[in-house]
């Protein structure tokens, strides 16, 4: 497709859905050329990094949205949520389960985290092309962990860190509560 095809192409196709205007643009020779240019290009995976309550898991699921309609397929994997199915609500919320001297706490946390990680490298290999990794990642550790498991892959994955820095006192302080009402839903 030549840029007057493609553009044609995209609105005759604008409100069909972002499926068909990404098809559109993957059979473009600029694309083409991107993709046999760029080693890392079967994927992403895109891993959040910050404290709690900071917006991560907001700005995962806008991310999300966002790619989704670019037409790149795309997928969140909550290491919260893979915790919480793995030990119960009443343990795993509480702040003891975060002390850096509970073993098994941290064993848990691990688990969680390796789990969330190979579920997104398998999307990634069934064709998905980006990976959001929404949990804190704070330490250099878990970030080196990251970028070392893609790496065992042998597909070539891209490994990009997005950090979500929140000073702002009230917005903590309603994400906390949303938090702790989410938490208290679930149990009931």
């Amino acid at each position: 497709l030549d840029s007057s095809s493609l553009a044609t192409s995209l609105q005759k196709d604008y409100y069909k859905g972002s499926t068909e205007v990404g098809s559109s643009l993957s059979n473009t020779s600029l694309y083409v050329a991107r993709e046999r240019l760029t080693p890392d290009s079967e994927g992403f995976v895109l891993a959040l990094v910050g404290l709690p309550a900071r917006g991560k898991s907001f700005i995962s699921r806008k991310l999300e949205n966002f790619l989704e309609w670019k037409g790149l397929s795309t997928k969140v994997f909550n290491v919260g949520q893979y915790r919480r199915e793995a030990v119960e609500p009443d343990q795993s919320g509480r702040s003891d389960f975060f002390d850096a001297k509970n073993e098994a706490a941290a064993a848990a946390r691990e688990a969680a985290a390796t789990a969330a990680l190979e579920d997104a490298l398998c999307f990634l290999s069934s064709g998905g092309k980006v990976a959001i990794l929404d949990a804190t990642n704070s330490t250099k550790a878990r970030r080196r962990a990251i970028v070392n498991q893609v790496r065992t892959c042998s597909s070539r994955y891209a490994v990009l860190f997005v950090e979500a820095i929140c000073d702002d006192a009230e917005i903590l302080e309603t994400n906390m509560l949303g938090k702790v009402k989410t938490a208290l839903i679930s149990r009931a």
